[in-house]
């Protein structure tokens, strides 16, 4: 049995009464959330299944089901909401998984699986909320390592997901390695607000709170407000915060963002301890915006290969601009092209892919560790760009900046084999394209010449979707922005030509 489920365990004779998970719905204490995975244990196994697709919006039952499964050895494998139809199909047919748990508007979807009687005993709301299909029965090719507890999906800039296959130690040693880092700040509740299929909110958001016998509190996108990568429900959000005393969240840099816009409108964090932000490079700017109206925000930096959390930002060791220190049971080197690379407990492999045997995992991550082993992230080695007069320059340094300005949502820039900046940016409506230019003037004079902004092309919400611009997730698809706006951009240079 894995620590984090041995302490569950534990905690429910130790602390019977203590809240573990909650929701606007339900709220269970250790002892009933044991109760609840003994139970859906039972059932599980009657259905003789290796693994299980979790294809549900966030709720207390997620979880449960996901520590019933790993209860019985069984591979969980999330399939994201916020994935498209293709990626979930190639999701489905590449795990090739025995079970899936969804609500039937996701089962609907799928002509592939048929229903399956899952019987759940002593859990009425298991039975009432989730349609549970099962496969056809076939052949399953596809091996997998062993000991694989849980295969998360990365979605990815371009091409298919990747599944990366994940231990039940990996979970145990990032739970134990984050504790250790944030033990101090005494967090007595955990607000989840992203995807529990993100595994950094499925680790460091569900399973450490649990791991230390605390509180999570779980509820729906349409709760939260945050139903989808690019265009969250300020309002609903709003409400929703307010209902809550929470110690901790997990945020990406464009939910800081409406973090920031909440509390200048009057948003109570009082109780907010700890707020880590990652899944993407964070503007200086944006964090002193947010230290300036106390939300004690701090940066991480991590990836599913290593388990989702390698280096970490606290109260008690910040560096503002840095992704952190690297956690305890992970060590960092720089190769010689200046890549990160990281050493340590890992993912068990791909899926369909041979064992991972390198001592390092690449991350395909430009940086640095100053003299007291601060990690700085600076790019990515791929995206590197070459202006024509020979300067190297990484897009994220620059996007991040430019992210960080007041009424910008994201941004991508482009000038690899050109002689000035072009930067596509998607701003808030109450932004315009004049105070838009003042704002890129003060922040050109923080740059350096070769990076200074020159020519602006807006996107536009509807290009958004229309031309798939970002990933599931809220990414930028770098190509497909370069691709559809390419016209617009080349005619900056044009211009700038006819000028000279």
């Amino acid at each position: 049995m894995s620590e984090l489920l041995s302490r569950i365990k534990a905690y429910s004779t130790s602390r019977p009464t203590k809240i573990a998970l909650s929701s606007e719905l339900t709220q269970l204490s250790y002892s009933e959330l044991q109760s609840k995975i003994d139970n859906l244990s039972s059932s599980l196994e009657t259905i003789n299944c290796h693994s299980v697709g979790i294809w549900l919006d966030n709720s207390v039952d997620w979880a449960v089901i996901q520590l019933a499964a790993m209860h019985l050895h069984i591979t969980v494998i999330p399939i994201p909401t916020f994935f498209s139809s293709s990626q979930i199909e190639h999701l489905i047919s590449s795990t090739q998984m025995d079970l899936i748990i969804a609500t039937f508007e996701y089962a609907e979807q799928n002509t592939d699986f048929q229903s399956v009687d899952l019987e759940f005993p002593n859990a009425p709301r298991c039975k009432k909320l989730y349609s549970c299909l099962r496969t056809r029965r076939g052949k399953n090719e596809h091996l997998l390592p062993a000991n694989t507890s849980l295969i998360t999906f990365t979605s990815g800039s371009t091409g298919t997901p990747k599944g990366v296959c994940i231990s039940d130690d990996l979970i145990d040693q990032m739970c134990c390695s984050l504790n250790s880092v944030t033990q101090t700040l005494d967090i007595k509740k955990h607000l989840s607000l992203l995807p529990l299929a993100v595994m950094l909110e499925n680790i460091a958001g569900v399973f450490l709170p649990l791991f230390v016998g605390e509180e999570v509190t779980i509820d729906a996108s349409t709760s939260t407000g945050l139903t989808g990568s690019s265009t969250p429900d300020l309002q609903t959000l709003a409400t929703y915060l307010e209902k809550h005393d929470f110690n901790s969240l997990i945020l990406t840099p464009e939910l800081l963002k409406l973090l920031i816009l909440l509390k200048q409108q009057g948003l109570s964090l009082e109780h907010l301890k700890y707020v880590a932000v990652g899944g993407g490079k964070v503007s200086p700017a944006l964090l002193q915006h947010a230290h300036a109206l106390e939300i004690p925000v701090y940066e991480g930096y991590g990836l599913s290969e290593c388990g989702s959390v390698v280096a970490l930002n606290t109260p008690d060791a910040c560096k503002p601009g840095s992704a952190g220190q690297p956690l305890p049971h992970c060590k960092i080197n720089i190769s010689t092209q200046g890549e990160i690379q990281v050493q340590g407990p890992k993912m068990l492999g791909y899926l369909d892919n041979s064992l991972l045997n390198d001592a390092y995992i690449a991350t395909g991550d430009l940086g640095y560790l100053d003299d007291d082993g601060f990690l700085y992230i600076t790019g990515r080695r791929k995206n590197v760009q070459i202006n024509s007069f020979g300067r190297n320059f990484s897009p994220e340094w620059v996007e991040s900046e430019i992210n960080g300005l007041p009424g910008v949502i994201r941004s991508a820039v482009y000038g690899d084999d050109k002689p000035f900046i072009t930067a596509v940016i998607q701003m808030l409506p109450t932004l315009s394209h004049n105070m838009l230019w003042q704002r890129l003037a003060h922040l050109n004079e923080t740059l350096p010449d070769y990076v200074q902004i020159q020519h602006v092309v807006q996107m536009h919400d509807s290009d958004i979707a229309n031309e798939e611009l970002l990933t599931p997730n809220g990414r930028i698809k770098r190509d497909n922005i370069q691709n559809f706006y390419g016209p617009k951009i080349e005619a900056g240079y044009l211009a700038e030509a006819c000028n000279d």
